[in-house]
């Protein structure tokens, strides 16, 4: 079977999917709708609520991460990050 030019452009243009639409559908257990997906996913573990209104609440190792950002921009640009503009804590 031989296809002239035109005909082959238009079949491969058929196979290029629609923006916006998910290629990948999940059905069984993986769907977002499924009934004992509450059985299956693990709960999300509730946040300590931190008593400084600066502080975030991040482990400590994110902590030590940040900070090292922080100390590019202060070398970079003269801006110190780690201090909060409302209580300059």
């Amino acid at each position: 079977m031989s296809l002239s030019p035109l005909d082959f452009i238009a079949r491969l243009v058929a196979l290029i999917p629609t923006p916006r639409i998910n290629m990948v559908r999940y059905k069984g257990i993986f769907a977002p709708n499924f009934g004992g997906r509450k059985l299956i996913v693990k709960k999300p573990k509730d946040k300590p609520k931190p008593s400084d209104p600066c502080s975030n609440g991040l482990p400590e190792k994110v902590k030590q991460e940040r900070l090292r950002w922080a100390e590019m921009l202060k070398r970079v640009f003269d801006v110190d990050v780690t201090i909060c503009p409302k209580c300059q804590g």
